[in-house]
């Protein structure tokens, strides 16, 4: 049977800070090298990020990177650095560490990724205060050359069975719909991980200076069976995301006398609901 790669966000390095910096490096490395090819940079950044939501395979993500860098071997070769090939014994101290230094390394991309859909929105809002309204005419282009493909993933893990929905209407009505109810629900998610990454920062630091002198040592015994959380700070109950959709409709009740985008857009996904 073929041996499956598995991801170490760390390289097998117990200091998450260097960790985290040989992580930061790879990266600009890539930005410098494609500097003139913003798409290819994208493009990676793409591929990878399915790494976050199925970290334990990288097959098809390898793959696809070294399709991306076929002119550029090196950052290939550095890339793999951050897979084993998955036959290297590991002992049970390294697994609680490499766990809970994926837990750490997991609300910290979720944090950034709210922080920087909270950015260009502000930037989007910005830009919005300076223009004319009648230059927003097309605002899907204009929402577009500021939020990312992974803004809008975002969003949608913010809203789950709904994010398409959400999504959609923003890109209609960005202004309202962005101001009055995406941002304040980023905004919120924003606060609650920062306070998840705090309570949590102490019981990290504990589970690694039990086990880092462990981990070296194969002949220590089992450690203990330490439950280890799956973060859930993308997902929205069903209430919250009614109580979104809700003040959507509202819009479009208030608005009843306008042709407004989002109007037809919630119109339209009703129906589908309906059906």
């Amino acid at each position: 049977m073929k041996n499956k790669c598995k991801f170490k966000a760390t390289w097998g390095l117990y200091d998450w800070h260097s960790a985290k910096q040989a992580s930061v490096e790879l990266l600009n490395k890539i930005r410098q090298t494609f500097n003139d090819d913003d798409r290819t940079y994208k493009a990676f950044l793409d591929i990878t990020a399915t790494i976050v939501e199925n970290p334990s395979e990288i097959d098809g993500v390898y793959k696809e990177v070294s399709r991306l860098f076929k002119d550029e071997p090196g950052l290939s070769i550095e890339f793999s650095k951050f897979a084993s090939d998955g036959t290297k014994a590991v002992n049970p101290y390294e697994k609680v560490m490499f766990k809970c230094e994926d837990d750490q390394f997991e609300v910290d991309m979720i944090l950034e990724r709210l922080r920087q859909v909270e950015r260009h929105s502000e930037e989007l809002f910005a830009y919005y205060n300076k223009k004319n309204r009648n230059e927003f005419k097309n605002s899907i282009s204009i929402v577009d050359k500021y939020l990312t493909i992974l803004d809008f993933r975002c969003i949608k893990k913010l809203y789950g069975d709904s994010g398409d929905d959400m999504v959609e209407v923003f890109r209609r009505d960005p202004i309202r719909v962005g101001k009055e109810i995406i941002l304040p629900r980023v905004e919120q998610k924003i606060k609650e991980a920062i306070e998840l990454r705090s309570e949590k920062a102490e019981i990290w630091r504990k589970v690694c200076s039990e086990n880092h002198q462990k981990a070296a040592d194969h002949r220590s015994s089992v450690p203990k069976k330490r439950k280890m959380e799956t973060f859930k700070i993308w997902d929205k109950s069903s209430s919250e995301a009614d109580e979104d959709i809700h003040e959507i409709t509202q819009f479009r009740h208030i608005n009843s006398g306008k042709s407004d985008a989002s109007q037809l857009v919630m119109e339209s996904s009703a129906e589908q609901r309906i059906v």
